[in-house]
């Protein structure tokens, strides 16, 4: 059986001004490594997932609306759990309709796709001690992260990568230039790296939004 998954991000391919060596290069990266950890999460047997991204929520909406062989659609919802059904809402207004019919087939990545990381910041450290980054100071105990509620943060949580990457990071290698490289969060430099150090299960426990699209998967297959 193929499980499809339509998610937000990578870049145009087409647009010169969004798309680099770079951001391409980050964008099937990321595609792959989403289909491994979805894999994993599933935990599945016999089953083939295809994860395609587009680019924007709502060139992603439109795609999954109009295929329906695309099982899934998993995007940022760019605000707090509690007005998930807004999402749906600013969309029908700017002419975009998902049938109900497939809206349960639709899930959120709580504020951002950042949230993940920031849930089990153990994931950053582990990325970062296997590419020679010093970590300061435990990820864990920044004054963004701790003792909060990641879904529910003041800042967005790609915000909230940058400032971890600044103040509890230190990159140790020197660029071609000989000087040390000023570490910098960038969504499609490093999210699809960092993806692989996750704990799928670990994470499940903490994010119900994840929980909910396991289920919803399982339920169907």
């Amino acid at each position: 059986m193929v499980i499809r998954i339509i998610v937000e991000g990578g870049a145009y391919p087409n647009n010169p001004h969004s798309a680099t060596d770079l951001t391409l290069d980050g964008s099937e990266v990321l595609r792959e490594e989403l289909k491994k950890f979805f894999t994993a999460v599933l935990g599945i047997a016999d089953i083939s997932i295809i994860v395609s991204y587009q680019a924007g929520y709502k060139n992603a909406a439109k795609v999954f609306i109009s295929r329906p062989e695309e099982n899934y659609l998993y995007t940022d919802l760019d605000d707090v759990p509690e007005r998930r059904a807004d999402w749906f809402t600013h969309l029908e207004e700017d002419g975009i309709i998902i049938p109900d019919e497939r809206k349960p087939d639709v899930f959120f990545w709580i504020q951002e796709m950042e949230a993940w990381f920031l849930k089990q910041p153990q994931s950053i450290e582990r990325w970062a001690i296997d590419r020679n980054i010093k970590i300061k100071k435990p990820i864990a105990e920044d004054p963004l992260i701790s003792g909060k509620d990641i879904e529910h943060l003041q800042h967005k949580p790609s915000f909230v990568m940058k400032v971890i990457f600044q103040r509890d990071l230190e990159n140790t290698r020197k660029g071609k230039n000989g000087k040390i490289q000023k570490l910098e969060y960038g969504k499609l430099r490093h999210a699809p790296r960092i993806i692989p150090y996750l704990i799928p299960q670990d994470l499940m426990a903490k994010d119900a939004e994840l929980r909910a699209f396991v289920s919803r998967v399982r339920e169907q297959v």
